[in-house]
């Protein structure tokens, strides 16, 4: 079992509820090209939340139990349990946590897009030397998914537009639609 299996078997319920509240979470995963369920990476995210909170209620634990024990908590735990600061901190930080999982596919889209606005002028260069050549736009496409040390957003682009071309058994032009 993945880590992935694991999140969406034991905390599916937490991606169902958000579905609802997040949306274009499916649009927003598929611009930024991350191969996962949007349902899949809500309950990732939705495990890691609440695994960021097991800090805080350690110190909670630590806090408010009797006084008696203290003796046997390592006195870094016992100052930052007792310091009302530290624990408004760990409070907070889950919540980040949570808002940047939520920002995340976002500005892998954003990247994404950027890098590919870098590229494609050259790239158009580049295909279109490659026809005036003689070559066709398949293998043209084809020939650019193998120049990744110059083009890499482009030859990642250009092989899931062949792969697209293949899997729906489109010409060229409208894979790239």
């Amino acid at each position: 079992m993945s880590f992935r299996d694991f999140c969406y078997a034991n905390f599916g319920w937490f991606s169902r509820a958000l579905k609802g509240l997040v949306l274009r979470l499916d649009k927003v995963i598929d611009a930024a090209n991350m191969k996962i369920h949007p349902e899949v990476y809500l309950s990732v995210l939705g495990f890691i939340f609440l695994i960021s909170y097991i800090p805080l209620i350690l110190l909670l634990v630590i806090r408010f139990t009797a006084p008696h024990i203290y003796a046997f908590i390592p006195p870094l735990f016992l100052l930052l349990a007792l310091n009302d600061k530290v624990l408004i901190i760990f409070a907070v930080i889950p919540l980040l946590i949570f808002l940047f999982g939520l920002a995340y596919p976002s500005l892998q889209a954003r990247n994404r897009l950027w890098g590919l606005e870098m590229e494609i002028p050259y790239a158009g260069a580049y295909i279109s030397v490659m026809a005036s050549g003689g070559l066709s736009l398949p293998v043209a496409l084809r020939r650019l998914r193998n120049v990744k040390d110059i083009f890499p957003k482009m030859a990642e682009e250009a092989g899931r537009i062949e792969a697209i071309r293949l899997a729906y058994g489109l010409d060229p032009i409208s894979a790239l639609e």
